[in-house]
């Protein structure tokens, strides 16, 4: 989770608003062996609504279904 909040906090910086910082974030995790798979076993040990409150921030939810997603369709 203090992994993908520094991701928002950095891309936040540049995107004005939550959607697009949304995507951002994912596109980031995704593209990022490393990042994706402590992402996954966070997912998977934490739980998502554990998850998305660790990461302490609104677009938490989505970024945590967002992962979910592209896990399943990967």
């Amino acid at each position: 989770a203090d992994d993908i909040r520094v991701l928002i906090d950095q891309e936040g910086r540049e995107s004005k608003d939550l959607h697009s910082l949304s995507e951002l974030v994912i596109n980031e995790i995704t593209a990022n062996p490393k990042l994706l798979q402590k992402t996954k076993a966070a997912l998977k040990a934490m739980g998502e609504e554990a998850l998305s409150r660790a990461i302490d921030h609104p677009i938490g939810k989505i970024i945590v279904a967002g992962i979910k997603a592209f896990l399943k369709e990967n």
